[in-house]
């Protein structure tokens, strides 16, 4: 059989599809007026109108969209405020290190040694042993103690000398007293000092450093309050206890009643006796 002849059309004879602006032929003219400024502008607003349409047609559903968003962060937010709060105070705690682990703090009206900080508490051991968790933004936000930073911890006991003994000695006593006690710090040197006039002495203070360990503060003094009542006795010289002195008046005050007040008195007793009177009849 036969094939059937098939002619081929030539190059003039092919061409894009219809109706396909892709693959369409562009004409000279056409180029020029693409390249045209005002042409180039009237097909970019012609697209913004576009797009601009597109989105008025969709905007109820914009911010039908976006007002949900909002109320799911708004509640989110209020949710996550302690838990966000407490991170951010954790980071900056680990960052600034205001303590750290095995320092003493006062915070938030609890004392204690740092156990342990993370994101979202400090953990103190409090000196009765109980374990106490404080949020970090409770320690950021307040004020803050720590007795151990600086290593050393000043302090103060105040006692009382009877007003008949010599003060100037006393202060000598003292301060001798102080010299060679386990755990007093010869440097920052003890202070003895005169604060005042009580009830029944004369006041001091007695001022000493030591370790800023808690247990050492206590010992040393107790070992300070000892050395001191020991060298004031030693010396002869009284702490005394409060004394009252009560002084009897010898004219006994006398009490005289006040006869304004007593005329006045039995006329307004009089005037209501009538008046009772004059109603029973």
């Amino acid at each position: 059989m036969a094939d059937t002849p098939h002619n081929e059309p030539s190059d003039d004879e092919v061409g894009p599809a219809d109706g396909d602006p892709l693959l369409r032929e562009v004409e000279p003219l056409e180029l020029g007026e693409l390249v045209n400024p005002s042409t180039f502008l009237d097909l970019l607003g012609d697209a913004f109108r576009d797009v601009a349409g597109d989105l008025l047609a969709r905007l109820p559903w914009l911010l039908v969209g976006l007002a949900a968003i909002g109320l799911v962060g708004l509640a989110l937010a209020f949710a996550l405020q302690n838990i966000l709060e407490n991170q951010i105070s954790g980071v900056l705690i680990l960052t600034r290190k205001p303590f750290v682990r095995g320092d003493l703090i006062v915070t938030n009206d609890y004392e204690g040694y740092v156990e342990d900080i993370d994101l979202r508490v400090t953990t103190l051991r409090e000196h009765d042993g109980k374990t106490t968790l404080v949020p970090n933004a409770h320690v950021l936000t307040n004020s803050l103690t720590n007795f151990t930073r600086r290593g050393t911890r000043r302090t103060t006991v105040t006692l009382g000398v009877d007003y008949r003994d010599d003060h100037d000695h006393a202060t000598r006593v003292l301060h001798a007293a102080l010299i060679g006690v386990e755990g007093v710090l010869g440097d920052p040197a003890h202070e003895v000092l005169l604060v005042g006039f009580g009830d029944s002495s004369i006041d001091f203070e007695v001022r000493f450093w030591t370790d800023a360990d808690n247990k050492t503060v206590r010992q040393t003094r107790h070992r300070v309050i000892s050395a001191c009542k020991h060298a004031l006795d030693d010396a002869g010289m009284t702490i005394p206890w409060p004394i009252r002195t009560l002084a009897a008046d010898r004219d006994p005050l006398e009490l005289r009643p006040d006869t304004a007040l007593l005329s006045n008195g039995d006329a307004a007793h009089k005037s209501s006796t009538a008046e009772v009177a004059r109603d029973q009849t």
